[in-house]
């Protein structure tokens, strides 16, 4: 007898993940078998049959994607982007903490005619050079033989002179005490060659600054502020009688302490400051100047001034020889340390340029109450 092998009525078709796949009909599996068993050719179909519908009724990924919303779609998508930004941020900020971590752990710096003293140690350490060290405030620069010892002299004869002549005629009045220094501005102290060689000390800071820390005065003051920039500068002529220059109220001056007197802590709240030593170390005992680190200074009992009683010990003091210079920033906290015998000349000056500092922040706290007994 003639045997057709019968599957299915359907026959291929294209896939259709909607449709439902074709079922087998297994009943003709028994009628086209011998003895119950389905032959060779018979078994080959079946298998064949049986994959092609197991793949028409497991849709693609593409097939599944196709079948969610486009609302879930977006809500996916949504996610995967957050995540994705999530684990950039992240892996942004991790890269930025590495890099902060990063310690520069130098030395002092030197150079020639200026050494830098550390302030603050720990931070001043970390900084790229002495010129960001000293803008920040961790550091004070020293600048050496800024004057020799015979213009040293002749500023300090001036400046003596004028003391003890105010001096004798506060005591005549009663008006005077031991813990006040002398300090009035070298327009009234000083003679006009004397004038001009104060400015020609500042002229000379200014100018070693600009050659040995180039990146100090722009930063402090501002790359069009003229003292900044290299000669020929609009500043370059004159620093004391620059009326584009803004100094601390008395300033440029020349301080004049003698025994028992010293200059209370404060900020000179201006961009630079230079101290000059007139006296040499051998001419009093006590004295120098002290320096407060930021942690280690007291809170101000008014702008940029504090009581010696609070201040507390200073971070460190400085006495210079005759003839250097102290260059720092006006965030500095500083004094003047007691002078226990003899007498010991500085002369001061402080200021920014209205570039820097505009005329209505300069510093208008009445100078001599800075330096008056608490």
């Amino acid at each position: 007898m003639h045997r057709k092998l019968f599957l299915s009525s359907r026959g291929p078709c294209t896939p259709n993940i909607h449709r439902a796949p074709p079922k087998l009909e297994r009943h003709s599996l028994a009628k086209n078998s011998v003895f119950g068993r389905p032959h060779a050719a018979n078994r080959r179909i079946v298998a064949r049959t049986r994959a092609h519908s197991a793949r028409r009724s497991t849709p693609s990924s593409h097939a599944r994607a196709a079948q969610v919303p486009s609302r879930c779609r977006v809500r996916i998508v949504m996610i995967a982007c957050r995540r994705m930004s999530t684990f950039l941020l992240s892996s942004f900020t991790t890269a930025q903490d590495t890099r902060s971590t990063i310690r520069v752990d130098r030395s002092a710096a030197s150079g020639h005619g200026w050494t830098e003293v550390f302030l603050a140690a720990e931070h001043a350490a970390c900084t790229q050079s002495a010129d960001d060290s000293v803008a920040a405030g961790f550091s004070v620069v020293i600048l050496h033989d800024l004057l020799s010892k015979d213009e040293c002299e002749m500023l300090r004869s001036g400046a003596s002179s004028f003391a003890h002549t105010l001096r004798k005629k506060e005591h005549k009045d009663g008006a005077t005490s031991a813990a006040n220094p002398v300090r009035m501005p070298i327009k009234t102290m000083l003679c006009a060659d004397s004038q001009a060689l104060c400015d020609t000390a500042l002229l000379r800071g200014v100018a070693r600054l600009r050659d040995q820390l180039p990146l100090l005065l722009p930063t402090l003051f501002g790359g069009e502020s003229g003292i900044g920039c290299p000669p020929p500068s609009p500043i370059s002529s004159s620093i004391a009688r620059d009326e584009r220059l803004i100094f601390v109220s008395g300033e440029p001056a020349c301080n004049v302490y003698f025994a028992g007197g010293h200059f209370r802590p404060h900020e000179d709240q201006q961009a630079l400051t230079v101290l000059v030593a007139l006296s040499d170390r051998t001419e009093f005992t006590g004295g120098g100047t002290a320096f407060w680190s930021e942690a280690d200074r007291p809170p101000p009992i008014g702008p940029g001034v504090y009581t010696r009683a609070a201040a507390g010990p200073p971070t460190m003091v400085l006495t210079l020889p005759a003839g250097s210079a102290l260059i720092f920033g006006g965030n500095v906290t500083h004094a003047g340390q007691t002078v226990l015998d003899g007498e010991r000349t500085v002369f001061v000056a402080s200021f920014s340029t209205r570039i820097s500092r505009p005329p209505e922040q300069s510093y208008s706290y009445a100078y001599s109450s800075k330096w008056s007994v608490p």
